[in-house]
C-alpha cells in the first residue's frame, strides 16, 4: 500500500526507497532467527512428552538457547553452537488449556531472538 510505504520511507532510515527491501544489518549485529518447527501452532496435546524442534541461525555465533513453557524456564544450554543450529529436545510439561512455548536465543554479540507458539 502506498501510504504504508510512504510512512516507512519517511520513518525508517533503513528503507532505501518505496518497494525495496530493508538494508541488512552489518554482519554479527542482527538478531538470531528462531523458527519453531514442532510443535505446530495450535496443536493439541494432553499429558504426553512434547518434542520440540527449531531451526536457529545467526550472523554471530549462537551462545545461549533457552526454552520456556508457560513462562517458566524448562531448559537452558550454554556453549558455542556455531552460526546455524537445529534444536531437538523433548520435555514432559504440565499442560494447561492453553500453553505458550518460547525458544529464546542469544548470540555472542549479546543480541537476542525468539519465537513462540501456542499449543493446547
Amino acid at each position: 500500500e502506498v501510504g504504508v510505504l510512504e510512512w516507512a520511507k519517511n520513518n525508517l532510515s533503513a528503507l532505501v526507497s518505496a518497494g525495496s527491501s530493508f538494508v541488512e544489518a552489518p554482519f554479527g549485529t542482527s538478531a538470531p532467527l528462531v523458527v519453531i518447527k514442532n510443535p505446530a501452532p495450535g496443536s493439541f496435546y494432553s499429558g504426553q512428552t512434547l518434542q520440540i524442534s527449531a531451526s536457529i541461525s545467526s550472523g554471530s555465533p549462537i551462545k545461549t538457547i533457552r526454552m520456556f513453557w508457560n513462562g517458566a524456564l524448562v531448559q537452558s544450554f550454554e556453549g558455542s553452537f556455531g552460526f546455524v543450529y537445529e534444536l531437538n529436545y523433548a520435555i514432559s510439561p504440565s499442560f494447561e488449556q492453553q500453553n505458550l512455548l518460547v525458544v529464546e536465543v542469544v548470540n555472542e554479540s549479546g543480541t537476542a531472538g525468539r519465537s513462540e507458539v501456542v499449543v493446547y
